[in-house]
């Protein structure tokens, strides 16, 4: 039932001297949970947002994870992940983008990137609109 609806995020950093950082805003809003990217979308290793958020995602360096819905339950998933520039102390520095994504039991796949600043580039591949997963998608980040 709920797996049927997933998403696999893979945030790939273009950039030559930036490190990148996810951060969830509100969680607790979020529907299904995250998992672990093992490279078999069918192996679901569930995982906590907070060590998503603590990955560091260098120059030329890809980070994955995946949001699935519940298992056995009539529910799809959905998330809000921001995307910043690391700072050298390991804080958040400037946004870079706001991703969502969702992937409803019934209706139509969403995925929108917003608030990229005039001096970055984002652009996605992938998702599925039609289909009951929104399934494998890169976002691609580059400071212009």
């Amino acid at each position: 039932m709920g797996w049927k609806q997933w998403a696999l995020l893979r945030f790939c950093n273009k950039s030559f001297d930036d490190t990148l950082r996810l951060k969830f805003p509100n969680t607790s809003e979020h529907w299904g949970w995250p998992f672990e990217d093992t490279k078999d979308i069918s192996t679901r290793n569930r995982i906590e947002y907070g060590t998503i958020e603590g990955k560091a995602i260098g120059p030329h360096e890809e980070f994955s994870y995946g949001q699935t819905g519940k298992q056995n339950e009539w529910a799809g998933m959905e998330g809000t992940v921001d995307v910043y520039v690391r700072t050298s102390t390991g804080d958040c520095g400037q946004k870079v983008a706001k991703i969502f994504y969702s992937c409803p039991w019934a209706g139509s796949n969403q995925f929108r990137i917003t608030d990229v600043p005039a001096d970055w580039h984002a652009q996605q591949w992938g998702a599925d609109y039609n289909g009951d997963a929104l399934g494998s998608i890169c976002i691609e980040f580059k400071r212009i």
